[in-house]
């Protein structure tokens, strides 16, 4: 019984707008507290008392329907554009974009903010109508001097672009401001980059870093990209190679992450040793070069590890350091001859194409 319930509760609510879904829901949770016990004892009057529900929401959203055509027809801006998310989304009647279309119009043209918006949408991206760069800029202007964010950021990003509107960066930033003020995450991100750029104001890498933030502490990956290189390279903010790592992993930038920790490494070179390596190691297998090359020349001068110009040879390999592998094998080849192995070091000056090691070599062995 509490299958087929749920079943047909479901199947009627989808039919329904999302406003009055809600009042079928509270309609129903009233139900299910008077009626618990009744289904438990497997009687019908649960079933019933929730086809009464159900038929007195259908019955709702039927009259809310009729009132708000008879008020848009009477100029109720508020309900044209009601009714025009109604026939936009087919929540609560069928999908009809040309009515849709109209009544955001009529709306919009009544001055109601939020059909400005969706009229811009439509005519930004040709939805029931052929696109038009211009009239979209022009609606979402209308919106934006009404205070909303969402369309302060639209005008920002088309003055940005140039796209409906001549380009002016200076505007631009104007608009990304207005709607970051407000909390609107894009806008922050765009902000903080027209500071950090000097785009239409004075390069500020303080206030830049400072939006930035905002918007990275929202979740915004380029931003927290952004955040994460200032305070790798001490722009804005002091320098912290510890927080720019995390907020690398934040945005799950690998390059960025190998970055911090590569400069991590280069950071403790001198102060600790053997973590530098070990920062240094991690990076170079993930195939950085200049970790690479760095573990190389650890290893080669035995700096945070023990002396092994044999693994310096094979780093200075993967890095591509062919100049740097020549001399660690002439180093290679010298403790060889420091050794008395001179065999050894004939074979390593070989490698190393050193004709005067070779000889060296050659004439110590004949001794």
């Amino acid at each position: 019984m509490r299958l087929k319930k749920a079943s047909i509760a479901l199947t009627l609510s989808l039919a329904i707008s999302g406003t009055s879904q809600a009042g079928f829901f509270d309609n129903l949770f009233d139900f299910g507290q008077e009626s618990a016990d009744s289904v438990v004892e497997g009687t019908t009057s649960a079933v019933k008392s929730v086809g009464d529900s159900i038929a007195d929401s259908a019955s709702f959203i039927t009259s809310n329907l009729t009132e708000l055509k008879i008020k848009a027809k009477l100029g109720d801006t508020d309900a044209e554009y009601e009714l025009a998310v109604i026939y936009d989304t087919g929540n609560g009647a069928e999908v009809d974009k040309e009515k849709a279309f109209g009544l955001y119009e009529d709306a919009a043209n009544g001055g109601v903010m939020l059909a400005q918006f969706a009229l811009a949408q439509k005519y930004d991206k040709g939805e029931g109508v052929a696109q038009n760069p211009q009239k979209a800029f022009q609606r979402y202007l209308e919106a934006a001097e009404q205070g909303y964010a969402r369309a302060q950021y639209h005008v920002g990003a088309k003055y940005d672009n140039g796209i409906g509107t001549l380009e002016d960066n200076t505007l631009a930033l104007q608009w990304y401001q207005k709607a970051a003020d407000q909390g609107h995450i894009e806008a922050q991100y765009s902000t903080g980059q027209k500071y950090l750029n000097g785009e239409g104001v004075e390069s500020n890498s303080v206030t830049a870093a400072q939006w930035l933030l905002s918007a990275a502490k929202q979740g915004h990956s380029n931003a927290q990209i952004a955040i994460g290189s200032l305070y790798m390279n001490a722009e804005g903010v002091d320098h912290n190679l510890d927080e720019a790592l995390a907020w690398f992993e934040k945005a799950g930038d690998q390059q960025g992450i190998t970055v911090a920790q590569y400069k991590i490494g280069l950071s403790l070179i001198g102060i600790d040793d053997k973590k530098a390596f070990a920062w240094h190691l991690m990076t170079a297998k993930k195939g950085h070069t200049e970790s690479q090359n760095s573990i190389a020349s650890m290893y080669d001068t035995g700096t945070g590890v023990a002396l092994d110009h044999f693994n310096a040879i094979e780093w200075y390999k993967e890095s591509g350091n062919s100049e740097a592998i020549t001399a660690s094998q002439n180093k290679l080849a010298k403790s060889y001859t420091d050794s008395n192995e001179h065999e050894n070091a004939i074979a390593w000056y070989e490698k190393s194409e050193n004709q005067a090691g070779i000889t060296a070599s050659q004439n110590a062995l004949g001794d």
